[in-house]
C-alpha cells in the first residue's frame, strides 16, 4: 500500500506521517546516512506532504547536500523540489555545494534532471553563468553526445516560447543571456 493510498483511505494520518518522516530523515542526517535510497524516498515524501514549516526545515537540512541525492530518481525529485521550495540564498549555497560535480550531474540518468531546474529556478544569471555553465563549456561536445548530457544543453537552447519558459518567466534566467556568455567567456 502506498503513501497517497493511505492518505486517501484516512487523511486524519497525514499529519502524524509526515512528522515522523521529517524526524525520521533528520536522523538519517545526523547519522550521514542520507545516501541511501530509502532515505530518499523518505525525504521525497515528506517533501510531499509536510507543512511549510516542515518543508523550510528540509530545505535548509538538505540545501548542501543535493550531491548525495543525485544518483536515484526519489533523491533526484527531492532535490528539485529542494530547489524549487529553496529560497534565493539556498539555491546559491547548493550552486556552490555541487559546484565541483556538474559535470558528472549533466552526464548522470538522475542528475541531469537537477541541472534543469537549477537553471529553470536559480534567478541569478550570473551565478549560473559563473557555476554551471563554466563548467560545461569544455565539454559541450561530450554533453550533446551523451544521452543525458543532450537533455541540458537542449534545455539550454530551447525556444523563448516553449510552454516551459513562459510558465517559468518570472523565476527563470535568460536563457540566450546565459548561452552568450558562455559563448563569449574565455
Amino acid at each position: 500500500m502506498s503513501l497517497e493510498q493511505i492518505l486517501k483511505e484516512k487523511p486524519e494520518k497525514k499529519e502524524l506521517i509526515s512528522k515522523n518522516l521529517v524526524e525520521l530523515v533528520k536522523n538519517c542526517m545526523k547519522k550521514d546516512i542520507i545516501n541511501l535510497d530509502l532515505v530518499h524516498t523518505c525525504l521525497l515524501q515528506a517533501l510531499q506532504i509536510s507543512t511549510t514549516k516542515d518543508i523550510e526545515e528540509l530545505v535548509s537540512l538538505f540545501k548542501d547536500q543535493i550531491h548525495q541525492l543525485a544518483h536515484t530518481k526519489d533523491g533526484a525529485h527531492a532535490s528539485c523540489l529542494i530547489l524549487s521550495y529553496g529560497t534565493a540564498k539556498d539555491r546559491k549555497a547548493t550552486v556552490k555545494a555541487i559546484r565541483d560535480i556538474i559535470l558528472q550531474m549533466a552526464l548522470d540518468q538522475y542528475g541531469h534532471m537537477i541541472l534543469i531546474v537549477l537553471c529553470a529556478v536559480v534567478d541569478d544569471t550570473k551565478l549560473v553563468s559563473k557555476s554551471v555553465l563554466a563548467e560545461l563549456k569544455s565539454s559541450w561536445r561530450d554533453l550533446i553526445r551523451d544521452k543525458w548530457g543532450r537533455k541540458v544543453v537542449l534545455f539550454l537552447c530551447r525556444e523563448e516560447n516553449d510552454p516551459l519558459v513562459k510558465e517559468c518567466r518570472d523565476k527563470s534566467v535568460n536563457t540566450r543571456y546565459l548561452l552568450e556568455l558562455t559563448a563569449t567567456n574565455k
